[in-house]
């Protein structure tokens, strides 16, 4: 069962605080400083990516949207991601892996991403929304990281990362 039993759960609250500030976000805005920072900071890293970054920010903005609505309550305010999601952000992971992806870029983008988050929605991101958001992201990147082979009833043998997102949309459109 996930999560990580080292790994810190969300509360409902917080769960919510991630909803709605995502929903204030400008995403393609938000992919573009990201991308054009960490090249920036990071100009060894950029043979990693494709030349073109537009379709790639889409696909980064999806995967956290997808995340953000797949916390589900496991026990009385604490949530942590559903289950369902945990295979495909693993080979989400070994897709990085196989590029070069080495787990001190993790780090590195999780505080780029909250940074830049800070900076362009600086009324909204107060200190629980931040925190949200950092718990997120280590939700993610555990994730992501983990090579553990969870069997999970409900879930399809080889389900993708499309197939999930399309599963958890249409769960959290009909609430």
């Amino acid at each position: 069962m996930w999560p990580n039993s080292d790994m810190e759960n969300l509360t409902t609250s917080q769960v919510a605080a991630l909803k709605k500030s995502l929903r204030l976000l400008d995403t393609e805005k938000l992919a573009g400083e990201f991308y054009g920072t960490l090249f920036k900071r990071y100009p060894q890293v950029k043979h990693m990516f494709p030349t073109d970054m537009k379709e790639l920010g889409i696909k980064l903005m999806s995967v956290f949207e997808l995340v953000i609505y797949s916390f589900e309550e496991k026990k009385h305010n604490e949530f942590s991601l559903q289950d369902a999601l945990i295979k495909p952000m693993q080979e989400l992971g070994k897709q990085h892996e196989a590029k070069g992806v080495v787990t001190e870029h993790y780090t590195i983008a999780n505080d780029l991403l909250l940074e830049i988050l800070v900076k362009q929605n600086k009324a909204a991101f107060n200190p629980e929304v931040e925190n949200s958001w950092r718990l997120a992201l280590e939700h993610l990147t555990v994730a992501m990281l983990s090579r553990t082979n969870l069997k999970v009833a409900e879930m399809p043998d080889e389900p993708t990362l499309r197939d999930t997102f399309h599963s958890i949309m249409k769960k959290v459109l009909r609430k």
